[in-house]
């Protein structure tokens, strides 16, 4: 394929490069495109990495519309087109102090009204909920800081989990059979840049991308769509090009014992399935894994946590026994002693400004980047973004027929709200 000059080369085989090569070839079919991957097939980065969940419920409308028509497309697909995403709806149960609570609620009440499937609760609620499994005002851990009493929460029923490299795979073979190109086993080590004129890059002329370099060769193409995760900034940072995301290591850790299998076996939630539990200090949420018994325990730890590309990331019992078991020991107490079955680390691209990702065109590249926390539950939607941007249109339908300004997520035009719902 050396030889070959592409229309459109896509980096990167996680959920939103998939997305996003899908949706170039179903806008313009004719066009030649090839994606590109390290790996030997899609979502092997930090993609599988993901703890995979999605949701509905977010202060932002821009996350709310790329949320919810993706949502919409990950039950046509399961649903209706009979392919298997392994998805699970349980529900998200948000729990908050009294300072966040009190911000947020207007906010909440008005999604509510607007058809939002949501419930407000109060202290009473979440204790009727939990029962004695919860610590409404937990004691501060080892003499530290205290942790924020439990006000109230908001029960989102929109929300689940599936599979993340089912769901790439999906797009993946939909790219495939409108005749995209893939290429897995390709690193690539540098983008080559050159003036508009073919002969080398000038800095009087204007300058393109004209080629991605690696061990395996040079590939050639028209425009290109940089979809990396967290090695984005490394790609771009020699072109001089800011992708105004960073690179930082998350953890999960499978947690099992009596306390978890009983917050399993606990009835009244709606469904009859322990929720996702957003706990109200520090973030820190745990995700039900009902076959095992088993709860996955998170935090986005920001103030302490270096920026940094880590192509191998690994998981840090000291942050578990530091960060994460003081907080959820101490508002859910039958977690103390609780096991480690199972952990990971990988690697977010964080937008540290609005925790909106980013979707823009420079000269002949585009950029898809900071969506981290919430791309696979925006993936549809960010893909036909990408899509719209890497062929110059302004707006793009959404697949719940909601009509996007694509410039909202760019960098010049962006219009987005800051995020207050960010796990």
């Amino acid at each position: 394929m050396t030889d070959l000059e592409w229309d459109t080369l896509v980096l990167g085989a996680g959920v939103l490069g998939c997305a996003t090569a899908y949706h170039v070839m179903r806008s313009d079919p004719d066009r030649r495109v090839l994606l590109l991957d390290r790996n030997p097939r899609p979502a092997q980065g930090n993609t599988r990495r993901s703890v995979a969940l999605f949701r509905d419920l977010f202060t932002s409308s821009t996350n709310q519309a790329l949320a919810s028509s993706t949502i919409a497309l990950f039950d046509h697909v399961e649903g209706e087109l009979g392919h298997n995403l392994g998805l699970k709806r349980f529900g998200y149960y948000w729990m908050m102090d009294p300072g966040k609570l009190d911000d947020l609620r207007p906010v909440l009440e008005d999604l509510e009204r607007h058809g939002s499937d949501l419930e407000i609760h109060d202290r009473s609620d979440v204790r009727a909920l939990l029962g004695e499994h919860i610590e409404l005002d937990p004691v501060p851990p080892l003499d530290r800081g205290p942790l924020g009493s439990v006000a109230g929460a908001v029960m989102a029923r929109n929300a689940g989990t599936l599979s993340p490299s089912r769901l790439a795979g999906w797009f993946e073979m939909e790219f495939r059979a409108l005749g995209g190109r893939v290429e897995y086993g390709f690193t690539v080590d540098r983008l080559v840049p050159e003036s508009v004129r073919g002969n080398g890059f000038r800095v009087w002329e204007d300058g393109r991308v004209a080629a991605v370099e690696g061990a395996s060769g040079r590939l050639r193409a028209r425009e290109f769509v940089v979809a990396a995760g967290a090695m984005t900034p490394s790609l771009l940072d020699p072109l001089g090009v800011d992708s105004h995301v960073k690179p930082r290591t998350r953890q999960a850790f499978g947690l099992v014992g009596e306390g978890a299998t009983a917050l399993h076996e606990r009835n009244g939630f709606p469904g009859g399935h322990l929720p996702v539990m957003v706990l109200p200090s520090a973030g820190v949420y745990l995700k039900p894994v009902g076959s095992q018994r088993m709860l996955l325990a998170g935090c986005a730890d920001d103030l302490g946590r270096p920026f940094g590309l880590d192509e191998d990331p690994q998981p840090e019992a000291e942050f578990l026994r530091d960060q994460i078991r003081p907080v959820v020991e101490g508002y859910l107490p039958g977690m103390k002693g609780a096991e480690v079955k199972v952990s990971w680390a990988g690697q977010y691209h964080s937008n540290t400004i609005d925790g909106n990702p980013y979707v823009f065109k420079e000269s002949n590249l585009t950029v898809v980047a900071g969506a981290s926390g919430s791309g696979i539950m925006k993936s549809d939607a960010i893909g036909r973004v990408a899509a719209a941007v890497h062929l110059d249109q302004r707006s793009t339908e959404l697949f719940d027929g909601h009509r996007m300004n694509v410039a909202d997520l760019g960098i010049k035009g962006r219009k987005v709200a800051p995020e207050a719902l960010i796990i």
